[in-house]
């Protein structure tokens, strides 16, 4: 009977043993009771997260305005300086001009970074050791293609929960149906009335900086049914040179200068250059001047989404005439950034008054 009562006893003693090892187990596992979770970032890296992120650094400045979309720009609390002196990000997320910039030089500020002490860093390439000698989790996002914005999307999403997770789902079937349309009515587009569109970023009557190949540029001219004149050309990547001369062989139908300070200068001296004046962009008058919002709607942005749009509209006017592109501006600002734009409000992100002419030719 002993020996009965001592095997029983033993029995139980095992069991909890098991159920001890296999509690201990669980504790060291993602999604456990101390909260942590991996994340695996856009390099294939695993980062332990907190299972809560309550405070951000992002010092990626085209993903400032995805915290935006996602409605997480309250955790905000260290960002990058190019992003706070943009209006319409003052506008969407008041606080971006009271908290601190944490890169400089493409180089983080340990120091001040472990002041602020987020629960992540999100950075884009720029200095990603320094950010991880911090110690804080750090993720590395990045994109080069319109399918790589969505990922990108998803995966910022997939930082903060299930509830981001959802507006990433549904910003990306917009997208994509954006793109759809497009395509639809791009490809009856007759390969002789295909034109030619340059892209600039910046630079002179002799030289201009551009997008080539493989670029968003690229894509975007692309989804409209256009041809990237600096593709073209031969010129591949972003930020690239093209010569008046590389200008002149491929003749641009329409050019696209990106809104930055001198860009209207820009495209005075180009309407006014001999040397470009038998361009057909600039015989018809199609220099336009690019949408820019919470960030650049030509690159690197989740404005792509509406990029298209617009340059469809701008590029094949005769094609595209069921997009009425103020409305579209209007509800994707009410849709994915929480703002009622006022006509007067969508016309100043599209740059109506500077394009008049241009869309009236």
């Amino acid at each position: 009977m002993l020996k009965k009562s001592t095997t029983f006893l033993l029995a139980i003693l095992m069991l909890f043993i098991m159920a001890a090892c296999s509690t201990s187990t669980e504790q060291k596992t993602p999604d456990n009771a101390d909260g942590g979770r991996i994340y695996v970032d856009m390099d294939g890296v695993q980062v332990t997260l907190p299972k809560e992120i309550k405070t951000v650094v992002d010092v990626w400045a085209a993903n400032n305005q995805v915290l935006v979309l996602l409605g997480v720009q309250d955790r905000l609390v260290g960002t990058i300086s190019s992003v706070q002196t943009v209006p319409w990000m003052q506008k969407l997320n008041p606080a971006i001009t009271d908290i601190p910039s944490l890169i400089e030089d493409d180089k983080i500020n340990v120091e001040e970074m472990l002041k602020v002490k987020p629960d992540v860093i999100i950075v884009n390439d720029r200095d990603v050791e320094g950010a991880r000698s911090t110690g804080i989790p750090t993720v590395n996002l990045h994109f080069d293609d319109f399918d790589g914005l969505k990922e990108m999307i998803e995966k910022t999403a997939e930082i903060f929960g299930e509830e981001q997770m959802a507006i990433a789902k549904k910003f990306n079937e917009y997208f994509q149906a954006n793109r759809d349309r497009l395509k639809e009515v791009a490809n009856t587009i007759p390969e002789e009335e295909r034109k030619v569109v340059l892209y600039v970023r910046s630079g002179s009557t002799s030289a201009v900086q551009t997008d080539g190949k493989d670029t968003m540029a690229s894509e975007w001219i692309e989804a409209v049914g256009g041809i990237n004149a600096a593709s073209a050309a031969g010129i591949e990547s972003f930020g690239k040179e093209m010569s008046v001369e590389e200008i002149l062989a491929q003749n641009p139908d329409v050019v696209i200068i990106q809104d930055s300070a001198n860009a209207l200068s820009l495209r005075d001296e180009i309407k006014n250059n001999p040397t470009w004046a038998e361009v057909t962009a600039v015989k018809e008058n199609k220099l336009f001047i690019n949408p820019n919002g919470v960030f650049y709607w030509d690159r690197y942005s989740a404005e792509e989404a509406m990029q298209i749009l617009w340059a469809a509209v701008a590029v094949y006017p005769e094609y595209f005439t069921d997009i009425d592109i103020v409305k579209e501006t209007q509800n994707f600002y009410k849709t994915f950034f929480y703002y009622d734009l006022t006509q007067e409000e969508a016309n100043e992100i599209l740059k109506t008054e500077e394009n008049a002419d241009a869309f009236q030719n």
